[in-house]
């Protein structure tokens, strides 16, 4: 954990995010800790993406050693009601060394999904979809 904390977190002039960082990893459940890593890094479930029908919003650090950039463009890509928000943060915690930024892209989304799901309609069996890609509604059978 002090090792990788630093590395992680990618925010040099700011140590402290790291030494907080640090502290949650030795507080947390070393069993618990390696289930999830081993879920993490094990399971592939690609192939299920473009399955999923609900608004995904996916938050990208323009700096983040552990998720590539293109990794979050690939999942949204294939996730059909996706949006992906490539935030001006650093680091694979953003919550940690940008919460306000990223409580502001949440919450935008959130309103959006919110407001666009509560205007669809019921007609005559048929609902009308808000198509994240398209920014539109159509027609759903």
């Amino acid at each position: 954990a002090e090792h990788m904390s630093p590395k992680v977190m990618e925010n040099s002039d700011n140590p402290q995010l790291a030494e907080t960082l640090e502290s949650y990893f030795i507080a947390g459940d070393a069993q618990l800790t390696r289930n999830f890593a081993k879920a993490t890094f094990y399971s592939d479930v690609r192939d299920t993406l473009p399955k999923l029908k609900c608004p995904a919003l996916i938050l990208q650090a323009k700096a983040d050693i552990v998720v590539p950039q293109k990794v979050s463009e690939y999942m949204a890509e294939k996730l059909p009601l996706a949006k992906l928000v490539v935030m001006d943060a650093r680091g694979h915690y953003p919550q940690l060394s940008a919460p306000k930024l990223v409580a502001q892209y949440i919450h935008e989304f959130v309103y959006t999904v919110k407001w666009k799901w509560l205007t669809m309609e019921r007609k005559n069996g048929q609902f009308w979809h808000w198509n994240a890609n398209l920014n539109s509604f159509s027609l759903q059978r």
